[in-house]
């Protein structure tokens, strides 16, 4: 177990200016659909992910597929990042 109190770094690495925009976009494409993560009394920022599935024992990929979801809310005052695979 860490212990709460442990310093954690961070750095910028995006401008203000570049976070806005991007969680602009990650919210109104959640905002402006019948998407699943849209919730009534938050905004939620957020994008889907499709990748194929390797073959298990071959080369290659089959036709199986992981989907995801990675998102953030409140969107713009963020307190909970979740990812669903």
């Amino acid at each position: 177990r860490y212990p709460v109190s442990q310093k954690v770094e961070t750095r910028r690495v995006l401008s203000p200016k570049n976070a806005q925009a991007v969680t602009d976009l990650l919210a109104k494409s959640i905002e402006n659909g019948k998407h699943p993560a849209k919730l009534d009394n938050f905004s939620v920022a957020g994008k889907t992910g499709t990748a194929k599935q390797r073959q298990t024992g071959e080369k290659g990929y089959g036709n199986s597929l992981y989907t995801s979801f990675v998102g953030y809310f409140p969107a713009y005052n963020p307190r909970l990042l979740m990812m669903v695979v």
